[in-house]
């Protein structure tokens, strides 16, 4: 599975009860200054990226809780995308979401079934509409506000990019030698990394 595979399925996996407990003091620990190799160094900021994401969520649903009826509110109907599941979601295509942009959170709401399911944006197969990812956990349990007429609104919450970005890259399995002498610490001669082109194939 993909980097950032990872870290959607992780996100809209999330419940609401997750996402309004902030990471316990005792879990937040201050990252050392040298470690013993680069994967170590890479992964000790994953803790902390999901954290960012977690209270960004948080504060869009404050955002959402404090003012429902914002004029931010987008109504749509969900339309699949396909049949088929992949790691765990379904995606939807979502003509109406004019106003959501790839990398996007969003809280999806059917008040008439007291349904809130959370979301992330990307682009439709056909790169002109917006899809949803939903979580198959979350659909199953909201599974009747899926069919077809069904109307939902919409709210954003916030852009996950640029984290996801950074957990694409503490997760990268290829490395050079300016990540060694990073996270060891030590001195190096840069000059020579990037003569040697091959330092970053």
């Amino acid at each position: 599975m993909c980097q950032s595979h990872q870290f959607n399925d992780a996100v809209i996996n999330w419940s609401f009860e997750h996402i309004q407990n902030p990471m316990p003091k005792s879990n937040k620990s201050i990252i050392k200054s040298t470690f013993n190799d680069p994967m170590e160094h890479h992964q000790a900021f994953v803790p902390m990226i999901f954290e960012e994401s977690r209270a960004i969520l948080e504060q869009g649903l404050e955002k959402y809780t404090n003012n429902p009826n914002s004029k931010d509110k987008m109504d749509f109907e969900f339309k699949f995308c396909s049949s088929k599941k992949q790691h765990h979601k379904l995606n939807f295509k979502c003509d109406k979401l004019t106003k959501v942009v790839a990398g996007e959170a969003v809280l999806v709401c059917n008040q008439d079934l007291n349904a809130f399911v959370i979301g992330l944006a990307g682009f439709s197969a056909d790169q002109k509409s917006v899809s949803l990812s939903i979580s198959e956990r979350n659909y199953n349990i909201c599974k009747p506000g899926f069919k077809d007429k069904q109307i939902w609104a919409a709210y954003k919450l916030g852009t996950l990019i640029p984290l996801r970005r950074m957990f694409e890259a503490c997760s990268m399995q290829t490395l050079c030698p300016f990540d060694k002498s990073l996270a060891l610490g030590t001195v190096v001669n840069l000059g020579e990394i990037f003569r040697d082109g091959s330092n970053f194939k």
